[in-house]
């Protein structure tokens, strides 16, 4: 008779219990996904209003140029 290769105690037995997380885990990794899910929203959000039109326009540079022209108006 040919020995069997068993792998121990549960080598018949269903093993599909020991791959599966435990019963609370899903809920902290949702609640961990959720968290990250929404600082990279609030991330999201901040750089798009940094990119917005009024945020990319020389404030300085345009109130310097209107500042050499009234300067130049008066000199001329």
């Amino acid at each position: 008779m040919a020995k069997s290769h068993s792998r121990g105690q549960n080598s018949g037995r269903n093993c599909s219990a020991y791959y599966w997380p435990r019963p609370g885990t899903w809920a902290a990794s949702l609640i961990v996904g959720a968290v990250v899910i929404s600082i990279g929203v609030s991330l999201a959000k901040s750089g798009l209003a940094m990119l917005s039109p009024e945020a990319l326009s020389p404030v300085r540079t345009a109130a310097s140029l209107r500042k050499d022209a009234q300067l130049i108006k008066q000199h001329t």
